[in-house]
C-alpha cells in the first residue's frame, strides 16, 4: 500500500533524526559492559571456528566439561552472536564489536519507525509525529542503539506484535507474519522475550480484525513455530531440553542456594531446591527491583511521561478503541513480568518498556496550559537526568549510569590487556574483582581465559593446578602469594597486576 505523503515525509525526518543521533552514540559506546562482552566473543569465536561456544572457561556446571576453555552458548539464545559474526565474516566490519552496534543500530530505528506506526494508528498524524520524535531523540534509546546490546531489538520485536495487534485492515497473513516475527526474533535474541509468543497469540485472538480470524491464528502458530524451531533445536542438542535459561540459577544464586563444591571430578556450582521458606525473601527482592524499576522509568519519562502514559491508556479503555487496549497491556506485562520478577534491578531492563510508555504518554496528551507544561517539565526533565549523569559518570553513555569508577577502570584494563595481548600464546587465570571478574578483559586481551571471580581461595589454588594457565590476572591490590609462590610480575598499574606462571 501507498503511503500518503504527508506520512512519508514524517517518517523519513524521524528516521533521519534518529540516524544522526545514534551515529553520535556510535562515538561514545567504545566501551564493551556486562553480557555484551559475551555476545562479541561468541561472535569473534564463530567467526574463527564456526562453533556457537563461549571461548572461555565460564561455566562451573553441566553440560560444559571441566577442564574444557569452552563451553556452548548458555547465558543467553545464540542468534544475536551469529548473526553479528556473519556480518563480521562478510560484511567487510571491523571486529565482532562493530557487528553488534550495527544490529542494535537496526533495532533503535525499528523501534522509532514501528513507534510512530502504531501511534499513528491509534492517535492520527500529530501524535505519530510527537512518539516519533520522542522514540527518535530520548536518550536511553540513543545509546542503547549504539552500544550492542540485544534489548533495543527486543523492544523492535514487541513493538512488530503490537503494530499487528492494531492494524485490523491489513490482510491477515501480514498481520500473522509481522507478529510472529517479531515475537520470535525477541525471544531469538534474548530469553526475556519467552512471554511474547503466548502473548502475541492472545493479543491477536482479542484484537479487533476485519478478516477470518481463524487464518490469522494459524499463521501465527506456524510462523512461529518455524522461527524458534532453530533454537529449540539448539536447546535440545546442547542442554537436551527445548527450553533453556539459566535464569533460575541466578535467582537461586541470590537465595543463598548456590554453593562452589570442589570434588575428584572438578569444580561445579551445586543447587539446593527452593522451599516455601524462601518465598518471602523472593519476593522481598522482587519488590525492591521492581520499585527501583519504577522509580527509573519515573526518571527516564520526567515522571509527568508516567502519567500521560495512564492517562493514554485510560482513554483507549473508554474508548472504542477499547479491543485495542487489552493486547497493548498484554504484551505490555509480557515485558514486565519477567523485569519486575527479577531479584535486582537492571537499568537495560527499562529499553523495554520505554517505548510503550512513550506512546502511550503521547495518547494520553491532551493539549491545555497544565498539560503543556507538564509535557515540557517531563522532557526538559528527562534531559536535565541525562546530563546529571554525564556529570556523574564522565560519559554520556547511560548504560554505565551512576559508575564513575568504570570509565577509569576500564582504562586501566584496557592498557593491561594491551600489554596482555602482545604476550605469546597461553592461557589466563582471570581473578579481579573489578569488571566483572575480568570478563571485559577477555575481549581485549583475545587469550584462553578462566573466569573465577570471588572462589575461595582453594579452589583458585585447584584452578590454577588443573589448567596449568600462563597467566595471572589480579587486582592492584590483591597478591598471588597466597596463590602460587612461582608468579612473576609482567605488568602492573593503578588497576590491575598480570604475572607470568612457570610452564608445568
Amino acid at each position: 500500500m501507498k503511503l500518503p505523503q504527508t506520512l512519508r515525509s514524517t517518517l523519513a525526518v524521524v528516521t533521519g533524526v534518529a540516524l544522526i543521533a545514534r551515529l553520535l552514540a556510535l562515538l561514545w559506546n567504545d566501551r564493551l559492559f556486562g553480557d555484551v562482552n559475551l555476545y562479541a566473543l561468541v561472535a569473534r569465536h564463530w567467526t574463527q571456528t564456526g562453533r556457537l561456544d563461549y571461548p572461555l572457561k565460564f561455566d562451573y556446571f553441566d553440560p560444559a566439561p571441566y577442564l574444557a576453555l569452552s563451553s556452548p552458548v548458555s547465558q543467553h539464545p545464540p542468534a544475536w552472536s551469529w548473526l553479528a559474526g556473519l556480518l563480521t565474516r562478510h560484511a567487510g566490519l571491523p571486529d565482532a564489536y562493530a557487528a553488534l552496534q550495527l544490529l542494535s543500530l537496526l533495532g533503535g530505528l525499528a523501534v522509532v519507525i514501528l513507534g510512530t506506526l502504531i501511534a499513528l494508528r491509534l492517535g492520527g498524524l500529530r501524535r505519530a509525529c510527537w512518539t516519533g520524535l520522542l522514540l527518535a531523540l530520548h536518550p536511553l534509546l540513543i545509546d542503547f542503539s549504539a552500544n550492542g546490546s540485544p534489548y533495543i531489538a527486543v523492544a523492535a520485536g514487541a513493538l512488530a506484535v503490537v503494530l499487528a495487534t492494531v492494524s485490523p485492515d491489513r490482510p491477515g497473513w501480514t498481520r500473522a507474519l509481522l507478529a510472529a516475527t517479531g515475537a520470535a526474533a525477541a525471544w531469538n535474541f534474548h530469553g526475556v522475550g519467552l512471554l511474547l509468543i503466548p502473548a502475541g497469540f492472545i493479543a491477536l485472538a482479542i484484537a479487533p480484525s476485519r478478516t477470518s480470524r481463524l487464518p490469522l491464528l494459524a499463521g501465527y502458530l506456524l510462523a512461529t513455530t518455524l522461527l524458534v524451531a532453530p533454537l529449540v533445536a539448539w536447546n535440545l542438542q546442547q542442554f537436551g531440553k527445548p527450553l533453556h535459561s539459566t535464569s533460575t540459577f541466578y535467582i537461586l544464586g541470590k537465595l543463598g542456594l548456590v554453593s562452589l563444591a570442589s570434588d575428584p571430578t572438578g569444580i561445579h556450582f551445586i543447587t539446593t531446591a527452593p522451599g516455601w521458606p524462601h518465598l518471602l525473601p523472593y519476593l522481598g527482592l522482587a519488590l525492591k527491583s521492581s520499585l527501583l524499576f519504577l522509580l527509573h522509568l519515573g526518571l527516564e519519562t520526567g515522571f509527568a511521561g508516567l502519567a500521560f502514559a495512564t492517562l493514554g491508556t485510560l482513554v483507549l479503555l473508554r474508548s472504542r478503541d477499547r479491543r485495542t487496549a487489552l493486547p497493548l497491556l498484554i504484551i505490555t506485562l509480557a515485558l514486565a513480568l519477567p523485569c519486575l520478577g527479577w531479584p535486582e534491578f537492571k537499568y537495560r531492563f527499562l529499553v523495554l518498556l520505554l517505548p510503550l510508555v512513550l506512546i502511550a504518554a503521547t495518547l494520553g496528551f491532551r493539549r491545555s496550559r497544565l498539560t503543556t507544561f507538564l509535557a515540557t517539565g517531563s522532557v526538559a526533565g528527562c534531559l536535565l537526568f541525562w546530563c546529571v549523569q554525564i556529570a556523574l559518570t564522565g560519559s554520556p553513555a547511560k548504560y554505565y549510569a551512576y559508575d564513575r569508577e568504570h570509565l577509569a577502570d576500564y582504562r586501566l584494563m584496557r592498557e593491561a590487556s594491551a600489554f596482555l595481548r602482545a604476550q605469546p600464546p597461553g592461557t589466563v587465570l582471570s581473578l579481579p574483582h573489578q569488571l566483572d571478574g575480568g570478563i571485559e578483559a577477555c575481549w581485549w586481551h583475545a587469550h584462553p581465559a578462566i573466569l573465577a571471580r570471588g572462589f575461595p581461595l582453594p579452589v583458585a589454588q585447584r584452578l590454577i593446578a588443573d589448567f596449568r594457565p600462563a597467566y595471572l590476572l589480579l587486582s592492584a591490590d590483591a597478591s598471588p602469594s597466597e596463590l602460587t609462590p612461582t608468579a612473576s610480575l609482567l605488568f602492573k598499574n593503578a588497576g590491575y597486576h598480570l604475572y607470568s606462571l612457570p610452564p608445568p
